[in-house]
């Protein structure tokens, strides 16, 4: 739609835009935003860098994870304290349940 608007699309009048109200269409969405979770089942545990995040790449791409870094550090920031506790397969577990979840909400389309 934008091409037919040429290169100045988005920057003619507000009222003569195809939708002015454009940005009313976009969500921020999260990985498990559209996951189901049972009452009083464990979340998702996701925190940059440490187990959640961590366990997601290692069930995903697990030759990226370098786990013997963190022995390199003089400190371990607070962020990276849980993700020793990180494990491929609870990775792929979380990545099932979230790719489950979008794809229930792509199919209402």
């Amino acid at each position: 739609m934008g091409r037919i608007w040429g290169d100045g699309w988005g920057r003619g009048k507000h009222s003569e835009l195809p939708n002015p109200n454009i940005f009313s269409w976009i969500r921020v969405a999260g990985p498990d935003s559209f996951s189901h979770y049972s009452p009083g089942s464990e979340r998702m545990p996701v925190g940059h860098g440490g187990r959640g995040e961590t366990q997601l790449i290692m069930g995903s791409l697990p030759e990226t994870v370098r786990m013997e870094a963190l022995d390199t550090l003089d400190q371990t920031p607070p962020w990276l304290e849980d993700a020793t506790k990180a494990d491929a397969a609870e990775g792929k577990k979380w990545i099932d349940f979230c790719v489950n979840g979008w794809v229930r909400e792509l199919e209402r389309f």
